[in-house]
């Protein structure tokens, strides 16, 4: 006999079992209401004895003897509704009535059937009725256990105990815990019927998934229709067994299996201007597994409303995004409005993202535009909340990116820029760029390693195509009077059909080429030198002309339309390299230091492209005695060469400082770390040989390194000035003010006894985090390395604002910014800034989290933003609080929901906004 691993009886042992009953009942005349209990801790596999009082009468030739009258038997047992075999086994013992056709496990029995599982303390099992039950049994404490675990194609009940009929497919099920989905189910009684279906009685619906929830729907009778719904009748809702006021008449949840049309329900509250409200009714249209329509519908009391659209759509393998429409009638808010405009407001938003495909070409999308007074009418409500009232400036962009043949990349993409506070707006349509996919090495041949200097003479290509139309005019304040200025020149205009004309004279075009090329070599050794060559043309469709007329004393500009071949070249050569200087210590703790030196010195020139036979400039009076060069492509969309020839030298040194030293933690004291003094020290400055004066460029330096074993990081930057300021005059204005008048003259500090110059400008800024798991934490993403999965653009986001990033796994965090300010130009009185900012959060408890940032302003005398945020886990539910405790956007938020999102809508809100104070 072959018996299961883990113990159990499995359905081969049982039917041995049966055969050798069936064979000693034809062997024995007659045999009264009989049951044998069959010990499991008796079966051996080798054993051909099943019971003692079967001993006797069942012997090995048996079997074969009466196999004939037992294979007859066999087919007179009655076969019923069961379909399919049934596998059922126990820990403890088995109890066969072979009359009833009863089968009893005891202890962690098993059955399974199909999909159909079950298992318990208790079960019995009939073939005559079809009918299993379970049941629970009690230890010596008392206590129940092993109470029946009911699973029907994956639902799960947990219950007291249970009947089910394998013909009817009917179940009884008493004290019963179940999960639908989302959500538990817990009732005195459920009916189940052939459909799944479930009738519950006295049931209690939640979404905790504790024994006893901290909060339930409680209902006298609930239907639940598997991947459907769950309909009950007068409902209330429960909060830590206590009953709220939320009573119902009628309930339905949706819990389909997947998603399905149905109606959204609003959300409902009260603005100051335009009155009480339903925001967001709507309905919700799943079209296709690849697409999805929801309309929603906003209506206030005092007549205004709105609608909006938003659709998402999705292939797998090629591309998702969405598109989101809305239109406000705002008539409530007319006269109220800061510039008086229209009340009505409209947005439009796209977003369209390719998946990647080796070899293809990307069409990508991102569209967000508005009416400008849209933010000013709806702050902090959409996408963005009050971030989007803060924010002026919005970009939309479609790009098509690609390759043409294996030669060049390119792509084409459009662009608005729109600034909603100026209303200005910036069209970019086309902007097309292409360039070789490839460097080409003219001097390489097939076979060459490319290690000679004129081997690695490379060059490239890279060309841009923009057109650009903006509703406001470049003002390029020229210093002198035009006579055939457009008084309305710097007005914005309305994007139409009516100011066709003049958006497109405001418009720019061109072409630009740019091919750089390039070389490098080594310079006894050690000096690495980088020589180049520059060749830019630009092509535009037109120019500027100018004619002065006496009688007005002005400028006339005219445009002259034609092609246009505006080039120029430039050349320049780098050298650096890398000195090293190490000193080593014998005894202590230091080992040494070492000094690593980085100077860079770079030069460039480029010739007068104002001569009249390149064309770019012309000699203009623009006043009486007055002349000037002024280029013909002024304003243009890539500028005009140099007007002057260049030539001019840059040089830098950077410095970094290192200590070698024993490490303490070390027990054999032999092992050593490298601690770093000075992660960097530069100075840079620069000298133009052809200027008229002032050739010498501002000595610039900085200085970066983390001390305390990098607990606290320095930064320092500082400018010098080196030239001579000569004082005028000063006086005290009308506002009490010191005022000065002075000059910068060509002539350098030193020689008047100043120093290397005057400290124009310095910046100092100290930052730490004081838990270090949190500023070791910080410091990988801010290097890239965290295994965090946001994606790049939102990385860049939290980097540029830490106060953002709060990490639950970190149990506390406190991040400290000092920033100081210094600026003076010569005689005038410096001017200084300095505000200190803190940010952290603190988990108190397991579900306790806070979070705040602030700061004071030492100029000012007064605190900066400051925001403190509460965060409570409740289980099932969550908690969240929001204080802006002072200033312009003075508010609180409270929000308690349900986790859910079955019961996403079930949740407590009280709002005092900011906008309610204005």
């Amino acid at each position: 006999m072959n018996f299961s691993k883990n113990g159990k009886i499995g359905v081969q042992k049982i039917q041995y079992l049966c055969l050798l009953a069936l064979i000693s009942l034809l062997n024995i005349a007659a045999i009264s209401d009989t049951s044998y209990q069959i010990p499991v801790n008796n079966l051996r596999s080798d054993s051909t004895v099943v019971d003692s009082t079967l001993a006797d009468s069942l012997s090995l030739d048996s079997l074969a003897m009466d196999s004939l009258a037992l294979a007859d038997s066999l087919q007179r047992i009655p076969k019923g509704p069961i379909q399919t075999k049934i596998d059922y086994g126990a820990t403890d013992s088995l109890v066969l009535n072979l009359r009833t056709q009863d089968v009893e496990m005891y202890g962690e029995g098993a059955v399974n059937y199909g999909k159909i599982k079950l298992d318990a303390d208790h079960i019995q099992l009939n073939y005559s009725t079809n009918l299993v039950r379970a049941e629970g049994t009690e230890d010596t404490t008392g206590n129940m256990k092993g109470k029946p675990v009911f699973s029907d194609d994956g639902q799960v009940y947990e219950t007291e105990n249970m009947a089910y009929n394998f013909g009817s497919k009917k179940a009884m099920i008493t004290g019963v815990i179940t999960k639908q989905q989302d959500g538990f189910i817990h009732g005195d009684t459920i009916m189940k019927n052939p459909q799944d279906e479930l009738m519950v009685d006295h049931a209690r619906y939640t979404t905790c998934d504790l024994p006893h929830p901290h909060f339930y729907i409680e209902a006298n009778k609930i239907k639940m229709i598997p991947g459907n719904k769950l309909v009950s009748g007068p409902f209330q809702v429960y909060i830590m067994d206590i009953p709220t006021p939320a009573i119902f008449p009628l309930g339905m949840f949706p819990m389909p299996d997947r998603r399905s049309s149905g109606i959204l329900i609003p959300s409902f509250g009260e603005e100051r201007n335009r009155g009480f409200f339903l925001r967001d009714a709507g309905y919700f249209f799943d079209i296709s597994d690849y697409v999805n329509l929801t309309l929603y519908g906003t209506i206030y009391s005092r007549g205004d409303w709105g609608f909006r659209a938003e659709s998402t759509y999705r292939d797998r393998y090629r591309y998702d995004g969405g598109v989101n429409i809305e239109y406000q009638v705002n008539n409530s808010l007319d006269g109220i409005l800061n510039d008086g405009g229209s009340s009505n407001t409209f947005r439009f938003q796209w977003r369209h993202s390719p998946k990647s495909r080796p070899g293809q070409g990307r069409f990508s999308a991102n569209v967000n535009l508005m009416s400008n007074n849209y933010n000013q009418i709806n702050p902090g409500y959409g996408q963005g909340g009050l971030d989007n009232n803060l924010s002026q400036n919005f970009t939309s962009s479609v790009q098509y990116s690609g390759k043409i043949g294996n030669v060049f990349n390119f792509s084409s993409s459009a662009r608005v820029n729109q600034n909603v506070q100026t209303k200005q707006t910036d069209l970019t349509l086309p902007d097309l760029s292409w360039s070789l996919m490839n460097r080409i090495y003219p001097f390489r041949g097939k076979n060459s390693k490319g290690d000679t200097w004129y081997e690695k003479i490379n060059l490239n290509y890279n060309g841009v195509m923009t057109n650009q139309l903006s509703n406001k005019a470049i003002s390029s304040n020229p210093g002198f009077t035009i006579a055939n200025e457009d008084p309305n020149a710097g007005d914005i205009i309305d994007f139409n059909q009516d100011n066709l004309s003049q958006l497109l004279a405001r418009g720019q075009f061109g072409v630009k080429h740019t091919i750089p090329v390039s070389t490098s070599f080594n310079l006894f050794n050690f000096f690495t030198v980088s020589p180049s060559m520059n060749y830019t043309e630009r092509d535009y469709a037109s120019s500027l002309n100018y004619t002065y007329i006496p009688a007005q004393e002005a400028v006339q500009v005219d445009t002259l339309s034609g092609f246009n071949r505006v080039y120029d070249y430039s050349a320049s050569v780098s050298v650096n390299t890398r000195l090293y200087g190490t000193k080593y210590f014998k005894g202590g703790n230091l080992q040494a230091i070492r000094h690593v030196m980085t100077p860079s010195v770079s030069f460039s020139a480029a010739p007068d492209f104002t001569d009249d036979s390149y064309g770019y400039y012309q000699d203009v009076q623009v006043a009486p005695g007055e002349f000037r060069k002024l280029s013909r492509y002024q304003g243009y969309a890539y500028g005009t060469p140099s007007a002057s020839n260049s030539a001019s030298m840059s040089f830098s040194l950077s410095n970094t400082l290192e200590a070698k030293v024993l490490d303490k933690k070390d027990s054999t004291g032999v092992k050593s770390k490298k601690v770093s003094i000075l992660d960097n020290f530069s100075f840079s400055s620069g000298y133009n040989f052809v200027a008229d004066s002032f050739n010498l460029s501002n000595f610039n330096i900085a200085a970066r390194t983390a001390i305390f074993n990098k607990k606290l990081n320095i930064s320092l930057n500082a400018t010098v000035d080196p030239y001579t300021y000569k004082l005028l005059d000063e006086y005290v204005d009308n506002t009490g003010e010191r005022r000065v008048d002075q000059v910068r003259i060509n002539e350098y500090a030193w020689k008047s006894g100043n120093g290397i110059g005057s400290l124009s400008s310095f910046r100092a800024s100290f930052s730490t985090n004081l838990n270090p798991k949190a500023r070791e934490k910080e410091q990988k993403f801010q290097k890239g390395v965290d295994d965090s999965d946001l994606d790049i653009a939102d990385k860049a986001w939290l980097i540029a604002n830490p106060d953002a990033y709060v990490d639950f796994d970190i149990p506390w965090s406190l991040r400290l910014n000092y920033d100081f300010t210094y600026n003076k130009r010569g005689f005038a009185d410096a001017t200084t800034t300095q505000a200190i900012r803190m940010s952290g959060d603190l988990t108190l408890t397991e579900h306790w989290k806070i979070n705040f940032s602030s700061g004071y302003d030492f100029k000012a005398m007064a605190m900066t933003q400051t925001n403190i945020g509460v965060n409570r886990d409740l289980h099932c539910w969550q908690m969240s609080f929001n204080w802006i405790p002072f200033g312009a956007y003075q508010s609180y938020n409270i929000t308690i929901n349900a986790k859910s999102s079955l019961l996403r809508d079930l949740k407590i809100n009280r709002t005092r906004s900011w906008q309610d104070l204005f």
